[in-house]
């Protein structure tokens, strides 16, 4: 037995395919293929059931895998605090971002990251919070930004910012002269949302239960705009294709939507603001890198 065996049956458990398993570690099928075999003639047990359509893990496998997979994170941790222990704050930080995040964040973030940490790049990946959680359970990033509420005792959370959003709508709309609107008339309207697992209703809806309304009224129309960006979201205003959720935006940001022509209101009654969260592994040897990520967007606005 060995740390690679390890490695490649949770990879397995995870992918469910044996070519996707292989792909995902770096090696051929064979390779992956016979270096599991051997690890159930070794152990005596069989651990997947193979079938010409999937690859499942039997009743046996199920705790080697889970110990293994315990492992393989123990492991991780081990290369961590050798490598914080060498030098502070270096080596890649893999972040993960909830899709429907401001444009402006990962700018600002980069810049601070680059004059703090020269020396530890960050990569960065957009989904939605299930597959973010799912992603740091497994290792295969080091931290998240999301903005709804996780409730995960594998996973340790601490607040940035709240964020303000407003009711957007473009320049010929009727309400483009207006500073506030209500939630009847807001019912009776296109509200075009980011859609991508959990969304920002959800999170809008933590802070403003009334909003939950939206989604049921028969009159007006939520359009859920499969992986949509903020920004995707801001040219359709711009275009009249219906209203959106959106934070203010400089009018000399990095958007191309050209924010001066989008009108930004105040929804009666409803403070329109979700709370941005760093989230990361609860047994993470990285807790320096998650502080400075801290210093970095704490006062992001």
């Amino acid at each position: 037995m060995n740390l690679t065996a390890l490695k490649y049956i949770v990879s397995l458990a995870k992918e469910k395919h044996f070519g996707h398993a292989a792909q995902a570690c770096g090696v051929t099928q064979p390779t992956l293929s016979i270096a599991v075999k051997n690890l159930e003639q070794e152990l005596g047990v069989q651990l997947f059931e193979r079938s010409p359509m999937n690859v499942r893990v039997t009743s046996s496998g199920l705790p080697i895998v889970r110990h293994a997979h315990a492992v393989m994170q123990e492991v991780q941790a081990i290369e961590e605090i050798a490598r914080n222990s060498r030098k502070p704050h270096t080596g890649l930080l893999r972040l993960g971002l909830v899709h429907h995040l401001s444009p402006r964040l990962m700018p600002a973030l980069v810049r601070g990251m680059r004059t703090l940490a020269p020396e530890m790049p960050v990569i960065s990946h957009e989904g939605h919070s299930a597959t973010l959680s799912e992603q740091l359970r497994d290792g295969a990033i080091d931290c998240a930004l999301m903005d709804t509420l996780v409730a995960d005792s594998e996973l340790h959370s601490a607040p940035l910012f709240d964020e303000d959003l407003y009711v957007a709508v473009g320049p010929k709309h009727p309400w483009a002269q207006l500073q506030n609107i209500d939630l009847p008339a807001l019912q009776q309207e296109t509200l075009l949302l980011p859609s991508l697992g959990q969304g920002l209703l959800d999170a809008l809806i933590q802070g403003n239960p009334e909003l939950a309304s939206l989604r049921a009224h028969k009159s007006g129309l939520v359009q859920e705009v499969k992986g949509a960006s903020m920004e995707a979201l801001a040219h359709m205003v711009l275009t009249g294709m219906g209203v959106a959720f959106l934070p203010r935006w400089p009018s000399t940001g990095a958007t191309s939507a050209h924010p001066q022509d989008i009108t930004c209101l105040t929804l009666s009654g409803s403070h329109l603001t979700r709370r941005v969260a760093l989230v990361w592994r609860a047994n993470s040897k990285r807790e320096t890198d998650m502080e400075l990520l801290r210093q970095v967007l704490r006062d992001f606005q």
